[in-house]
């Protein structure tokens, strides 16, 4: 935590300092613009998460000139992703995944903006307060201590979490799906999972009644579960871990005995949208821009591909002024980047029931190169990429 107070006038605040706001901290603050980047969380920290980078989110560090950072980091390279059913498991190849804990990918980012130029500050809460003219307000407090910011943009990347306003004044509306599941998830220790604990080769998805969880292997050994749940499976009883337990068994899954590290946490509705992703010199970006129910793989790169993608809109603020069709330009990005994700979004239609799952399993059991077209879209994994056999469990 930093023991300066923040700025009270800067070109640039970034509220949020997971892996979008931090690159989009980052590349704005090597262009030379003054930057801060809030968080009201210290880091490193855990987060629900699936941990899974896919092939887009790793050519996205690349370009941001970040390639190496998931092998300096111990990223696992995982080569297939195992999907069990009530019945049925099949096997599919993953291309050119990473596993990476959040607890060590955010933090390594935040200390490359940090490098660059970007001044950070954790343990603040934001809240959105008037625009002017010229600039935005935010409001940060900590403890007692408050700090009014003027910022000529600011950049949301507050994911699932709304943007909390000063009374009035207006911020964005953010809608969410009727019947959308919630996320959930935990960490266990090393050798703590038990039966069901994947190796460093795959990643492994158990669907069951009333959504599904996802195992991996972090770069320490420890295993992260990160699951979507129906509001429903939380409302039988016993809370997140014994909803998971079940789901675990409806797929022919051996639940932990022993308790996690961290966790169980949940997270607001997961799938949700942003009619307007911002405000008068504000933009939304990453989850809080919209959100659709993940599988594995996709949450960390849409981040990634957010960031960068707002990254030139803001140069052009920054230089030219802010203009009455900046957030349309905006909108109109977020509406195709939400296009593109109808894939994804058909996938987890295909979760929410039995006889659909048990469809699909037979499907890529015997053909599992019908999951091509998924892998694509989900981690951005290049043509071509091979199939490994399926079995019946």
């Amino acid at each position: 935590m930093s023991a300066a107070l923040p700025p009270t006038t800067i070109d640039v605040l970034v509220v949020g300092a997971g892996p979008a706001g931090a690159v989009a901290a980052r590349a704005l603050a090597r262009d030379g613009a003054s930057v801060a980047l809030i968080d009201r969380a210290p880091t490193p920290r855990w987060k629900v998460c699936g941990c899974c980078l896919g092939a887009g989110g790793v050519r996205a560090l690349e370009a941001e000139g970040l390639g190496s950072l998931p092998e300096a980091l111990g990223a696992g390279r995982p080569d297939r992703i195992l999907i069990g059913g009530p019945g049925r498991r099949a096997q599919i190849a993953l291309g050119a995944t990473r596993v990476l804990s959040r607890t060590a990918l955010d933090a390594a980012l935040v200390e490359r903006a940090r490098v660059e130029g970007a001044r950070v500050y954790t343990g603040w809460a934001a809240t959105l307060g008037p625009a002017r003219p010229d600039r935005r307000e935010v409001e940060l407090r900590r403890g007692d201590e408050r700090v009014t910011i003027s910022a000529c943009l600011v950049l949301a990347a507050t994911g699932l979490t709304p943007f909390p306003t000063l009374p009035g004044t207006r911020g964005p509306e953010v809608v969410a799906t009727p019947a959308s599941r919630i996320g959930v998830g935990a960490l266990f220790a090393p050798g703590r999972f038990g039966a069901s604990a994947p190796d460093a080769s795959q990643v492994s998805m158990w669907v069951g009644h009333g959504g599904y969880v996802g195992l991996s292997r972090l770069e320490d050994g420890s295993v992260d579960v990160a699951g979507a749940l129906d509001p429903s499976a939380l409302r039988e009883g016993g809370g997140i871990g014994p909803a998971v337990a079940r789901i675990l068994r409806d797929a022919g899954a051996v639940p932990p005995t022993a308790d996690p590290a961290l966790g169980w946490r949940g997270t607001p509705a997961l799938t949700r949208r942003a009619p307007l992703p911002g405000a008068d010199r504000l933009l939304l970006i990453g989850d809080a821009a919209g959100y659709v129910e993940p599988f594995t793989g996709e949450g960390m790169t849409w981040a990634l591909e957010s960031a960068r993608a707002v990254v030139p809109h803001a140069r052009r603020i920054l230089a030219d002024g802010w203009r009455a069709s900046d957030l349309r330009v905006w909108q109109r990005h977020c509406d195709r980047a939400g296009r593109a994700r109808a894939l994804v979004r058909a996938v987890a239609w295909i979760s929410r029931t039995p006889r659909r799952v048990d469809s699909a399993l037979w499907l890529l059991e015997r053909a599992p190169r019908l999951a091509t077209p998924f892998v694509h879209a989900a981690g951005g994994a290049s043509r071509g990429v091979p199939t490994l056999r399926s079995r019946s469990a």
